[in-house]
């Protein structure tokens, strides 16, 4: 079988799932509608930017030391 553009990467499904559950959990309308507008807009991660991965990174380094307090 020929690679397919149609092949979603482990992370960029992570994405996904993340921002699906926002829509279906949040009670915050506007959360919920820009998680919705990154669903159908937001391009794959390795079309990302460096600055972008750079920011992702430092947001997800953030995350990380709220969750440990």
């Amino acid at each position: 079988m020929a690679e397919s553009e149609d092949v979603v990467e482990p992370l960029d499904r992570k994405i996904h799932n993340i921002l699906v559950h926002i829509i279906e959990t949040t009670t915050d309308v506007a959360q919920r509608e820009i998680a919705r507008d990154l669903l159908v807009t937001l391009p794959p991660l390795r079309q990302w930017s460096e600055d972008s991965l750079r920011a992702m990174h430092e947001l997800a380094a953030f995350v990380e030391i709220r969750r440990s307090f």
